[in-house]
């Protein structure tokens, strides 16, 4: 018996290293999020952008486990997009119209 509970649990931690994959609610996998790492704050994740020419109107970290952000180009047109929480890459970008 503690020979099988050895097992499982070494496979249930084996199962936790490995990267959790976020799918949005349409169903589409956009990248996996690693399971070590420490998340970029908000304040980071907003100075990166606004370093970049955009301004912030508004970030929350979705349930989808990355952060979704309300922006305004040098355009002034409106683009919602999503970063990862620990590379800062953005992973969709979409115009609104």
């Amino acid at each position: 018996m503690k020979h099988a509970t050895l097992i499982v649990t070494a496979a249930a931690l084996a199962i936790g290293s490995f990267a959790i994959t976020a799918q949005a609610s349409d169903g589409k996998v956009l990248e996996a999020i690693p399971a070590t790492g420490e998340r970029m704050s908000m304040s980071e994740v907003i100075g990166k952008l606004e370093a970049e020419g955009y301004r912030v109107d508004e970030i929350e970290f979705d349930d989808d486990g990355y952060y979704d952000v309300d922006l305004y180009d040098a355009n002034g047109r409106e683009i919602d997009v999503d970063i990862h929480p620990v590379t800062g890459k953005v992973l969709e970008w979409r115009v609104d119209r």
